[in-house]
């Protein structure tokens, strides 16, 4: 077994966690719907960070190529995948607790913690991919990736419906330009 091979499978397991946790939240909300008042950019951002969790596992095999893998390379990457858990869980309430669920207030209530380790995880991507999977700064998916911290960075310090939405709408632009780019689609 390589190094690469693995270290994928860590990658693996951290990203497949954080997929079983957005599938559990999103079953017991289910359940609960009588009392849960859901929101649209909640749920939106919910299924965007499964995108994420399939786009970064699947975007993991351009690592294969890398030839020597070093203890901080290791930690980088498997740094990155634990903070795009880190945030899909920090978008996900406990529905177990009883009472009313407010999908609204609970998304502008989290939404400075989501977007803050959202703008963190754009930032390693691009720093790990260049240091460690020798991907150069001046690269296409960084082109789409600048305008995201950027956003991402404001959508941690704006908590206003209206810029959520634009955000949102762009967001989902961005991804949909970043996976052509990045699967030359």
């Amino acid at each position: 077994m390589s190094r690469f091979e693995y270290l994928s499978v860590l990658i693996s397991i951290v990203i497949a966690l954080g997929m079983s946790e957005i599938a559990s939240t999103w079953s017991r909300l289910l359940r609960a719907r009588a009392r849960v008042d859901f929101y649209w950019l909640h749920s939106f951002w919910t299924v965007f960070m499964v995108l994420m969790m399939v786009q970064f596992w699947w975007g993991f095999w351009e690592f294969r190529e890398v030839e020597s893998w070093s203890f901080p390379g290791l930690v980088a990457v498997v740094t990155e995948s634990l903070v795009l858990v880190l945030a899909a869980m920090a978008l996900l309430p406990e529905p177990d607790q009883g009472g009313n669920i407010d999908l609204r207030s609970y998304y502008f209530a989290q939404c400075r913690v989501v977007f803050t380790l959202g703008a963190l995880l754009l930032l390693l991507l691009t720093v790990v991919d260049a240091l460690v999977g020798g991907q150069p700064f001046l690269h296409l998916e960084n082109a789409v990736r600048l305008p995201a911290i950027i956003l991402t960075a404001s959508a941690a310090l704006f908590v206003n419906e209206r810029f959520h939405v634009l955000f949102t709408l762009t967001a989902a632009a961005l991804f949909i330009g970043f996976v052509r780019v990045s699967f030359h689609a």
